[in-house]
């Protein structure tokens, strides 16, 4: 691998995620990951033991160069790292306990600079929201003490969002307002000179078959859609005989997907392509392939960057409600709002012209390449405001409580699980 480091400081990268499956999330980790790589960055991947890794990513966090740690910082290796150099360290966390523990870090650490950040990676879990759990005055108590903190976390530029609707989450949940939009989301990566493949859009609008994709993590009723989208398949298969069905992904609740496709008529069943997991990479011979990608969050985006034309699904409903066509639909690609029929636009598109079907593509193309992404910070440029922790021993005594009774928690319910179990 060619390393590229035209910077005399030693940056270093720490990604504390107790694992890295494949998902939207994950997939995001590894591209960054790979590109600071390329860069000559230091990567360190703090994992729950024994954790685990999909194969998908072995190649940057099973690599010579990168340095895997189970649950806990190693100060002797990062001293070792950072002696005689300018160097910088980000941690990137993915709930606010791993941020505390962050927190812990920095304030033992003083050899470099240390940025703290918590990418918010959802916009619900009691990992993120520790007040989830309770009711009444317990879950305000706990709110309250949560938006003290998040609001500490906020004013030391300590936060970065991957999607508006996690914004609009948080902010209304904890009472604070964020301005700039495009500031504070997680850095871009690297989308390349890639220009718009209008050649392939009209040789897929002239072909004479429609395939309709779908890419998902099968995790029910949050990605439920993808049922729906199935029986929607089945409603037009026989108006229109020459469409497919491509479904890449998988996950817990795959047993669903093959029940709702085993429920098929033999002549449906033929045309559906179930193709499972598959490496980020390489998910761009799906794209290719597609006429239409119906898809949720970053398997949408990452669809439209492509040039295919790609139209947002509703999430946690079974019905495959969508939005419309980019860049109009482009506020809901992580959406729970009401939407509209999957049929009525997948027929919009089969009956298109093909050259209304090809600046349809190009409409979603330009809609995740616009400027709005150049003004994002890039993870060169991520900074904190504080050399000092910005939450106190008071604060993260909270976290860790709230934690252990978190932990706590799923233990019981887990216990609770087994004993109906050998009750039936």
């Amino acid at each position: 691998m060619d390393i590229i480091n035209n910077d005399d400081k030693k940056n270093i990268i720490i990604f504390v995620s107790q694992n890295l499956l494949v998902g939207g999330i994950e997939t995001y980790v590894y591209k960054l990951a790979k590109e600071v790589q390329k860069k000559g960055w230091q990567i360190i991947w703090i994992k729950r033991f024994p954790g685990y890794l999909d194969e998908s990513f072995s190649d940057v966090f099973e690599s010579d160069s990168t340095l895997v740690w189970d649950n806990a910082y190693d100060y002797e290796k990062l001293r070792e790292l950072t002696a005689d150099s300018n160097a910088e360290i980000r941690i990137i966390t993915f709930d606010i306990c791993r941020f505390a523990q962050a927190e812990i870090f920095k304030s033992n650490f003083k050899e470099c600079r240390v940025h703290n950040f918590y990418f918010v990676p959802h916009f619900a879990g009691d990992t993120l929201y520790l007040e989830e759990p309770y009711k009444g005055k317990k879950r305000e108590k706990v709110r309250k003490k949560m938006s003290d903190i998040v609001k500490k976390m906020h004013n030391g530029n300590n936060i970065r969002y991957f999607s508006i609707k996690h914004i609009d989450k948080m902010t209304s949940e904890y009472g604070y307002r964020e301005d700039n939009m495009n500031y504070v989301m997680v850095p871009p990566l690297d989308s390349g000179n890639v220009s718009f493949d209008r050649k392939r859009c009209m040789e897929l609008a002239t072909s004479g078959r429609f395939n309709i994709l779908t890419v998902s993590r099968f995790e029910f009723p949050h990605k439920g859609y993808v049922l729906g989208l199935i029986k929607a398949y089945a409603e037009l298969k026989n108006k229109y005989p020459h469409i497919e069905l491509t479904i890449v992904g998988y996950g817990v609740d795959e047993s669903k997907v093959h029940e709702a496709l085993n429920s098929l008529s033999e002549n449906y069943k033929k045309d559906v392509h179930f193709i499972g997991k598959v490496h980020p990479e390489k998910l761009v011979d799906y794209y290719n392939d597609a006429n239409i990608n119906i898809s949720v969050a970053g398997c949408c985006s990452q669809g439209a960057k492509n040039g295919t034309l790609s139209i947002p699904a509703r999430h946690y409903d079974y019905n495959c409600e969508v939005y419309g066509f980019l860049p109009e639909s482009k506020p809901f690609v992580v959406s729970e709002k009401k939407g509209e029929p999957v049929i009525d636009y997948i027929e919009q598109v089969i009956n298109m012209s093909p050259d209304e079907y090809c600046k349809k593509c190009e409409m979603a193309f330009h809609s995740f390449r616009s400027d709005s992404e150049s003004l994002r910070v890039k993870i060169e440029d991520l900074e904190d405001k504080s050399e000092n922790i910005i939450l106190s021993d008071k604060d993260i005594r909270f976290i860790k409580k709230e934690e252990k009774r978190r932990v706590i928690r799923g233990k019981l319910r887990s216990l609770k699980r087994k004993l109906t179990k050998r009750a039936d």
